[in-house]
């Protein structure tokens, strides 16, 4: 959408218990890491990270949408 800056790339959400349970983990190194390096790796889709966001647009838009 207009007003975010995006990109492609491969998500994984940490599933094993603790405080970092439910966290998305995007590994944007352009090398393999260490599961790739070690026979663990999984598939991990390609999902639209927002990576900026024009703060003036949503916040306008957000108080005309509160304020009626």
């Amino acid at each position: 959408p207009a007003g975010l800056t995006t990109q492609r790339l491969p998500v994984e959400v940490n599933l094993a218990p603790g405080p970092a349970r439910g966290q998305t983990v995007v590994d944007r190194r352009p090398r393999p890491g260490e599961a790739e390096l070690h026979g663990e790796a999984r598939e991990q889709p390609l999902v639209d990270v927002a990576l900026d966001i024009d703060v003036e647009r949503y916040v306008k838009l957000y108080l005309a949408t509160v304020e009626g």
